[in-house]
């Protein structure tokens, strides 16, 4: 199977495990929300398997970026994330730390497995 670079693959809930699991709703560029700390996360590249992005969280004043190793059906992946900014420290030594992402199912791939009832 060739990989894609069609960014709406990544559109969806996806599971973000890092600890606690946080859940990432992302739109048809890659790009969305998570209620952590008012995160944001923005894909800027989807090459092959591997997706590379910005992440933000507004209420604690941080952002760095992340790259994901993701499986051949784009359904999960493993990534790592890193700072790129804390507060007003642009070059942040604190480390970042890896994490686990799988998709969840769509609501149409779930209604469509229910038994139709009469």
């Amino acid at each position: 199977d060739e990989p894609k670079n069609d960014r709406s693959i990544l559109a969806g809930e996806w599971e973000y495990e890092d600890g606690a699991t946080v859940t990432l709703r992302l739109d048809q560029q890659g790009n969305g929300t998570y209620s952590f700390k008012d995160g944001r996360f923005e894909t800027s590249q989807l090459a092959g398997y591997t997706w590379i992005g910005r992440w933000s969280q507004k209420e604690n004043d941080r952002e760095g970026g992340f790259s994901v190793k993701l499986s051949e059906d784009y359904s999960e992946g493993e990534g790592t994330w890193w700072y790129v900014r804390i507060g007003a420290d642009k070059q942040p030594t604190q480390k970042g730390g890896t994490f686990r992402l799988s998709k969840k199912a769509s609501l149409t791939q779930r209604s469509s497995d229910r038994i139709p009832t009469p």
